[in-house]
């Protein structure tokens, strides 16, 4: 269980790694969170051996049998692990901010990963978005728009609002 569980945490630091570069390293309005995997054995593993890393695990899996056979759950684990999204430009935690923030910084990261597939595997995305735009401002929908547009891949977008499209010039359809 260690060693697959260090394995799952190293891999989410590494994609995290690669994803905050995608972030930041574009020029863009449209905002630039930080985004990490908070949880103990991911923090382990930026500063100590996978090995290491393994042991610290196994001490923790013997020193909580008895206690999680008890509750009926495990209490240590990379199950435990959260993914943080802080607001740079509002210097808060995503969590804390407004829905349109919120859904602005996810945006940013699903767009970021487009552009890591596009940089590490040379694989171009197809872009599924539905009903993304409804809680952003008409500044944020043409920041996105033109985030979409960069990626130069195809994308579908879902929505109520016919008008908040008009921007992109695409096909549409309505579907009853």
């Amino acid at each position: 269980m260690a060693e697959y569980g260090v394995a799952v945490a190293a891999a989410r630091v590494e994609i995290i790694s690669y994803l905050q570069t995608a972030i930041d390293e574009r020029e863009s309005l449209f905002p630039k969170p930080e985004i990490n995997m908070a949880g103990k054995y991911e923090e382990l593993i930026k500063s100590r051996s996978a090995l290491e890393v393994e042991d610290i695990f196994v001490s923790d899996l013997a020193n909580s049998r008895y206690q999680d056979a008890d509750s009926g759950r495990t209490s240590q684990g990379v199950h435990r692990t959260d993914f943080a999204v802080f607001n740079k430009a509002k210097n808060i935690a995503a969590e804390y901010s407004s829905t349109g923030e919120q859904k602005a910084l996810l945006l940013s990261i699903v767009i970021a990963l487009g552009r890591m597939l596009k940089a590490y595997k040379n694989r171009t995305p197809i872009m599924l978005l539905d009903e993304v735009v409804a809680h952003l401002d008409e500044g944020r929908r043409t920041e996105l728009f033109d985030e979409i547009k960069s990626l130069n891949c195809q994308t579908f977008l879902s929505g109520t609002e016919n008008n908040f499209f008009e921007p992109l010039n695409a096909k549409h359809f309505l579907i009853e």
